[in-house]
């Protein structure tokens, strides 16, 4: 409605000028919450959907944190109103990074259990190593600790070793050296699975309790997404209308005045230091431009920037125009700009003019801007001409803009 696209047309101008300001204003994580959102409840999370979780908690403080400064943030009122609607779930971020390291892996202070399990691990580990390196060094100096599965073992020679002295795993791909588990640590290898067994479930219920907590505050998490987004958004749109000089109109008034516009396809070229501007008005004095000149002199250009400039602007994205541009409140855009020949349709390049044209006549309307090109061509000169004034006339007796070439 109008109230939402003059907003959105003002938070546009805004944004532009902020971006011409100092320092970062606006930050948002480069994934979406949906996916995170939308797992199974008896499901725990994944490092990577707390990482996407904490990505966006980071964003909404970082920005909060831009616009502390009181003076700034009322010389920008509708975004600074934007960013008051991000929701403060501190409680939540304080959470992640209190149970997660920067890796996504549950951190030892997590719970007492999760970190008495750990230490017995850690303590475990050396203790039994230590101990092989022992058993292992009373067979050959080429025998060393490794790991097979989740026991700790010892590589030594085939050739002598006595299977009662422990437990064979695997030998080595020659079959020279085999990977023993000596009898007499049998006990301590036990002990350090069941140690990872419970803090690998621990670290499943801590996660599972994370998971419920990110549930439970669902709607404020999309929330935060969503205005920070929309800011992002901004930001883009401002980031490109300060390169090539876009400014942010807001349609209203009954005046079509466009000052020093330009297509941005031509603006973004590499040609863009030859591209010639153009002025246009229809206002009330006038409300029917015929565009009439030389092959390849622009004319479908200029068409195509009015129809465009006056799209951007009631889509609040930034307009490649002058300031004192204007742009009319209008109900409907209708064009016929190019060729819309169609072989499964049985229509021929005349035919395809006439179905678009019929299309414009009938929309036709105070609040219609209508775009054509080539008038009346693709058939008999002086029919051509006829079908073409009608086209014009038609139009006019129902006070609409019409522009055409």
């Amino acid at each position: 409605n109008a109230t939402d696209r003059e907003q959105s047309c003002e938070r546009l101008a805004e944004a532009i000028r902020r971006q011409r300001e100092p320092e970062a204003w606006c930050f948002a994580a480069p994934c979406s919450l949906a996916d995170v959102l939308s797992l199974d409840a008896r499901d725990a999370f994944e490092a990577e959907a707390f990482a996407v979780v904490g990505d966006w908690l980071d964003a909404a403080v970082r920005t909060r944190a831009a616009w502390t400064n009181a003076p700034r943030a009322a010389r920008f009122p509708r975004l600074a109103e934007l960013v008051a609607q991000v929701p403060e779930l501190q409680a939540l971020r304080d959470r992640l990074v209190a149970t997660l390291d920067g890796d996504g892996r549950v951190r030892d202070g997590a719970s007492p259990a999760l970190a008495r399990a750990r230490r017995g691990i850690a303590d475990g580990e050396r203790t039994l190593h230590r101990q092989l390196e022992r058993w292992a060094a009373a067979h050959g100096a080429d025998s060393y600790v490794t790991r097979a599965g989740d026991r700790f073992v010892a590589l030594v020679p085939a050739a002598g070793f006595s299977r009662r002295l422990g437990i064979v795993h695997d030998t080595s791909n020659s079959g020279q050296s085999l990977f023993v588990e000596p009898l007499e640590s049998c006990e301590a290898n036990n002990r350090l699975i069941e140690l990872r067994a419970e803090a690998g479930e621990e670290e499943r219920r801590i996660l599972r309790e994370l998971a419920a907590e990110v549930r439970a505050v669902a709607p404020e998490l999309e929330s935060l997404e969503h205005v920070l987004a929309l800011l992002d958004a901004l930001r883009a749109c401002a980031v490109w209308a300060v390169e090539f000089g876009g400014v942010a109109i807001t349609p209203g008034g009954t005046q079509l005045r466009l000052v020093r516009a330009c297509h941005p396809l031509l603006a973004m070229g590499e040609r863009r230091a030859q591209v010639v501007p153009l002025d246009l008005e229809l206002g009330e004095g006038g409300r029917l431009l015929l565009i009439t000149g030389p092959n390849m002199g622009g004319k479908t250009v200029l068409l195509k920037t009015v129809g465009l400039s006056v799209a951007l602007a009631h889509a609040a994205l930034p307009v490649l125009v002058a300031e004192g541009s204007a742009v009319p409140v209008l109900d409907a855009l209708h064009a016929d700009l190019g060729d819309e020949q169609s072989v499964d349709q049985g229509l021929s390049t005349f035919a395809g003019h006439l179905l678009a044209l019929k299309a414009m006549a009938e929309a036709a309307g105070p609040g219609t801007l209508l775009l054509a090109d080539e008038l009346g061509a693709g058939t008999d000169p002086e029919e051509g001409a006829a079908l073409g004034r009608a086209l014009v006339e038609h139009p006019l007796t129902r006070a609409v803009g019409f522009t055409g070439s």
